[in-house]
């Protein structure tokens, strides 16, 4: 049994491959399948990957070049996990760096012992100490850049709080990652981990601004996007941080308020069960 990483690359952001790759290395993760998205050929996104694919001594796995979709997105999800039927995938945008409580691998082998072919994670949004949106630097650890977490996405945007983080080769995967079609999955109440989600920085409000203002179907994430900006400009350009809603705290050592998050997570499920019936 191997564990591989798969994620799928693009966007103004691209410069947080570096940090995501490192995080993962540190994990354990050797095995990386890089998957790159650009709406054009000649799109710089493409060179900045590659370079620092290269500088990571990995190589690219495969370049999707066209208009970007949810379809797309998880098309190269799901066909990127192939090979050995034992192996597992963790599965995670550039953005998405999953904390787990304990050794990853002893984590996987718990999981073979019991039949589970998935584990499930949730959002930790990560944010800057004064609720700002900053432009990274390379020279810093990202972690001291946005050292707070909070519950941004889900409170606020109304956005789907969980993620699959790992799953087997035949589990297929729903829109965005956030659900499984198939497969058997690890209780939360056994593993629940942690995805710090540093999504909010300069240039996600630009990227956001245009996909509230040009989708033209009142889709779900359409309907977030809207949502952020509104929220943006009514608390000039900033998240707030004193708001108890959001857990907001430090994550060194550790995010405080994440057995508060677990508990509301918990009940989100259950709604979402209770709706099914």
């Amino acid at each position: 049994m191997n564990i591989h990483l798969v994620t799928l690359v693009g966007g103004s952001h691209v410069k947080q491959l570096a940090y995501m790759l490192d995080h993962y290395r540190k994990i354990g993760i050797e095995s990386f399948i890089i998957n790159v998205h650009v709406e054009r050929p000649d799109d710089p996104v493409l060179s900045e990957a590659k370079q620092i694919v290269s500088d990571f001594g990995c190589e690219i796995a495969s370049v999707i070049v066209g208009k970007w979709s949810f379809a797309i997105h998880q098309e190269v999800y799901n066909k990127s996990r192939s090979g050995n039927a034992d192996d597992w995938f963790l599965v995670a945008d550039l953005d998405e760096f999953q904390v787990y409580p304990g050794n990853l691998f002893n984590i996987i082998e718990e999981c073979e012992r019991e039949g589970y072919e998935y584990i499930r994670g949730c959002f930790i949004d990560r944010i800057a100490a004064d609720g700002s949106f900053p432009e990274l630097r390379l020279d810093k650890p990202i972690e001291d850049q946005m050292p707070l977490g909070c519950i941004f996405t889900y409170r606020i945007l109304g956005g789907h709080p969980l993620k699959v983080v790992a799953a087997k080769r035949h589990v297929t995967l729903g829109p965005g990652n956030h659900q499984p079609v198939n497969g058997i999955g690890c209780p939360i109440t056994d593993c629940f981990v942690q995805v710090h989600h540093y999504k909010w920085v300069r240039e996600i409000t630009e990227r956001l601004e245009y996909l509230a203002n040009t989708a033209s179907e009142a889709s779900k994430y359409t309907l977030e996007c809207r949502k952020f900006i509104e929220y943006y400009r009514a608390n000039n350009g900033r998240i707030d941080i004193a708001d108890p809603e959001l857990y907001v705290s430090e994550c060194k050592p550790e995010y405080k308020y994440w057995e508060q998050v677990k508990k509301a997570v918990s009940a989100y499920i259950s709604s979402q069960r209770s709706s099914q019936l």
